[in-house]
């Protein structure tokens, strides 16, 4: 028996989750060969985000699209031939079919069920996953398929729409465009179909929203929901811009998703968590505020982050949906990278919400507006001015008395100041010196680093 199975369970499952949590999918690939115990125990950590781009990057000596749509391509093909056949399209068939003769998917069965250990259905970009799953000249099998009646009238029953067709020159090209597109989307239903239960986040193409309507009491583990949209299918519903041509079917769209959301919430209550209304890589040709103003009304239907210990984009939308209502005396961390909007548009109670986060000692800011540590300059002038103790919680600030025994605490503690400790600002397109200044004054008593544009030490 190797060393690492003779390691009790527990200590080989934290090594485990340090290798999934930098992402070493080479480790873990090769531990999956060593024997089938080893194997039985990395596969949970292997599979349970198949999808996460890290396990898909680039490779020393590889071209990084190229590596990327085959590392995909495989995958997909691989977790496909584990479903029966008969849950698979025609279209998708002949997909997987390398000699129309045979009768199954060219792919090597193995005992493995890597089916039942995602837990993580986020797949790349809609629009982009022909590339990974058809990365070869279609063959005459499939070239016959899509030239048939049968496919025609697949094509008729929801085509592309005229903005998008309207790349396409040739009627032979569009068709092929529309095999792979269709294919694609099959594979995003086909694939997480078996496995829904267990899933705790998953993206949902709206192509589909009604068939996982009558599907949501399935989703009992679901915590992150992604909606992703089709160029291919779907014209943006808030633009301006070709209205001519809108869909009438978007607001129904729109009111199935509302829909699923609200029956979710009501079968599993406090289980949904995040819900996202784009994807980077679909959704960019669409007007951001409108996206931003979808995804805020999705999370309004959530209740609020139970006491956050950090702000950042990963929760933003959800805490600027309940700014007032949201526990943030636990805050210690704040970062406004990657913001679509201002985050300084939310002043709850007509007062920053910097202000408001006491026990914040993080702050990592892109741009800002001058003036914005006011509060904080304020504070400490008060305190200053008034020669004793300022009290305060999570909404005021005053002064009051030092009780006793409390003369130990750090002097921030007692003026309860809030006790920031780093500061790093990464660009400085509004930033003036003047709030440069503030920062060091307002938080002298406890700032231990302080960088401006990531290579610039100020202190």
């Amino acid at each position: 028996m190797d060393p690492l199975s003779r390691l009790p369970l527990e200590c080989l499952q934290h090594i485990l989750q340090v290798l999934d949590h930098d992402d070493s999918l080479t480790t873990l690939a090769n531990l999956l060969t060593m024997n089938k115990y080893i194997a039985s125990v990395v596969l949970p950590y292997l599979y349970r985000d198949p999808y996460r781009l890290a396990f898909h990057e680039e490779k020393r000596g590889y071209d990084l699209q190229w590596y990327r749509t085959t590392t995909y391509e495989s995958l997909t093909r691989m977790l496909l031939g584990r479903l029966p056949a008969v849950s698979l399209s025609k279209g998708l068939t002949l997909a997987l079919t390398i000699d129309p003769a045979e009768s199954s998917t060219p792919i090597a069965k193995s005992s493995l069920d890597y089916l039942a250990h995602i837990r993580h259905f986020s797949t790349p970009a809609q629009d982009s996953w022909e590339h990974h799953l058809l990365t070869t000249e279609m063959p005459l099998h499939q070239l016959s398929y899509i030239q048939s009646d049968e496919f025609d009238q697949i094509y008729q029953s929801q085509p592309f729409t005229p903005s998008y067709a309207a790349y396409y020159r040739t009627k032979e090209k569009l068709i092929q465009k529309y095999y792979r597109t269709v294919i694609c989307l099959d594979a995003l239903w086909c694939l997480p179909d078996p496995i829904l239960e267990q899933l705790q986040s998953f993206t949902i193409p709206v192509r589909y929203i009604k068939r996982y309507r009558e599907t949501v009491g399935r989703f009992r583990s679901l915590e992150s929901i992604q909606f992703a949209m089709s160029q291919a299918f779907d014209e943006p519903f808030y633009s301006d811009t070709d209205a001519g041509i809108k869909r009438p079917h978007n607001d129904q769209v729109l009111q199935d998703m509302v829909q699923f959301v609200l029956e979710h919430l009501r079968i599993f209550k406090g289980q949904l968590k995040s819900i996202r209304c784009f994807d980077d890589g679909v959704w960019n040709w669409m007007d951001w505020k409108s996206i931003d103003r979808m995804e805020l009304d999705f999370f309004r239907l959530l209740p609020p982050i139970d006491k956050p210990t950090h702000i950042g984009k990963n929760n933003w939308r959800r805490f600027s949906a309940h700014p007032q209502s949201t526990d943030v005396t636990q805050v210690q961390e704040f970062s406004s990278k990657a913001m679509h909007e201002s985050w300084q548009d939310i002043i709850p109670n007509n007062q920053s919400i910097l202000q408001r986060f006491r026990s914040l000692k993080r702050l990592d800011l892109s741009d800002f507006l001058a003036g914005t540590f006011d509060w904080a300059v304020q504070e400490k002038r008060e305190l200053e001015w008034a020669g004793g103790i300022m009290t305060s919680d999570i909404n005021q600030v005053g002064r009051g008395s030092l009780a006793s025994g409390e003369a130990q605490l750090p002097a921030h503690r007692i003026h309860c100041l809030v006790p920031l400790e780093r500061v790093y600002i990464k660009r400085q397109t509004v930033t003036c010196v003047n709030d440069i200044d503030d920062i060091a004054f307002a938080f002298s008593e406890t700032l231990k680093r302080f960088w401006v544009s990531a290579d610039l030490p100020l202190l």
